[in-house]
């Protein structure tokens, strides 16, 4: 078993390197200078191993959190007041403040406690769930630790020794209401700058292509101004709108479908055809067509034979967005290339690309 911890071991290394770099450069020696130099910079970097690796140690997160976590409550003893220190943060339910520490099932005693209370002043049992639901919501959302230690709550009243109680089944409803208004807020998936995507998150979450593709229509029409309702502005869309659209596609395809997919597969056959040709023409919107496998006879597209399948080609939808708006009356529309070159040349990235572990590294995943 290692005594000592894995950092002091990277502290020690850097101080090896760096003492045996010093000595080398310290003889002003032309042949030992560059040596040296590398010894400095190989000590750099484990003295940033170390560092990190402190950052991450058990020892060192628990006082952290300690420290990150000590609230001061000032309580009325009736002839003066005083201060106490409480260890971990807390919530306010029925005017009562329930400190959320490390013992979870304080939590639960406390919130099985204010539903009793609830009930007893003749609210329902649903009623009186709603009641804490509500008062818990904002500050589940506005606080990121209480949101995440509510979520490991959320996790241990589902343990394997837990009993199903009638008040266990009553907090788990609460937190499940609880965490889903929290993990909605925590993504921000479904609001935008203008747009309410919830609709379309519900459809692409059960796998509703068909319904999904009219939402997504729906949604961007929507976002026109009045006077220009029946046609898509692609100027007229929010950048945070034209972004959340795409990443619920992404998201519920597991990268099957989405604008940001077609746009790589535009650029792909554009960068192919000027290199052929020098520009792109008719048939280079035709072999995009080909490619995603929209249904099609020249340069129409029989929209009601779109393949609504998650095993659908890559980038096969949506699709009616790319097409006219007036294509309700007849089985096939046409291409809307004005859009649609919009569309391709939108910003869909979210954050600069790195690697994954670079990304695990980084933001400690």
């Amino acid at each position: 078993m290692n005594k000592f911890p894995d950092h002091w071991r990277y502290y020690f290394s850097s101080l090896s390197f760096a003492t045996a770099g010093a000595i080398l450069l310290w003889n002003l020696n032309p042949s030992t200078i560059l040596p040296g130099i590398i010894l400095f910079l190989v000590a750099c970097c484990f003295y940033f191993f170390g560092a990190k690796a402190e950052r991450k140690s058990p020892t060192t997160r628990q006082l952290y959190d300690a420290r990150k976590n000590v609230n001061i409550r000032t309580t009325d003893m009736g002839g003066g007041t005083y201060n106490e220190q409480i260890q971990g943060d807390y919530i306010t339910i029925q005017g009562n403040e329930i400190h959320i520490g490390y013992n979870l099932s304080e939590l639960s005693d406390a919130l099985a406690k204010s539903l009793e209370s609830l009930q007893n002043q003749g609210y329902s049992q649903k009623v009186a769930e709603q009641q804490i639901v509500d008062e818990l919501k904002p500050q589940v959302i506005s606080n990121p630790i209480i949101r995440r230690k509510i979520l490991h709550w959320k996790k241990s009243l589902r343990g394997p020794t837990r009993r199903a109680t009638k008040e266990t089944k009553s907090l788990e409803r609460i937190a499940e209401l609880v965490t889903e208004t929290s993990s909605q807020a925590d993504y921000d998936l479904t609001q935008g700058a203008m747009g309410d995507y919830r609709q379309l998150e519900d459809f692409l979450k059960a796998k509703a292509w068909k319904d999904a593709d009219e939402e997504t229509v729906r949604a961007v029409l929507g976002l026109m101004p009045k006077s220009r309702s029946s046609y898509i502005d692609v100027d007229e869309i929010p950048s945070s709108d034209i972004k959340k659209i795409d990443k619920l596609w992404v998201k519920y395809s597991k990268g099957r479908f989405g604008l940001s997919v077609q746009q790589r597969i535009w650029e792909d056959i554009v960068k192919k055809d000027k290199n052929k040709k020098g520009s792109i023409d008719e048939n280079t919107y035709i072999a995009f067509a080909d490619y995603v496998g929209w249904p099609r006879e020249s340069n129409r597209i029989y929209h009601v034979n779109i393949h609504y399948s998650s095993k659908a080609r890559e980038g096969h939808l949506p699709a009616k967005l790319h097409y006219r708006s007036h294509y309700s009356d007849s089985n096939y529309s046409h291409f809307e290339r004005c859009a649609f070159d919009e569309l391709m040349e939108r910003n869909y990235s979210h954050y600069f690309s790195i690697t994954a572990w670079l990304k695990r590294w980084i933001f400690k995943e």
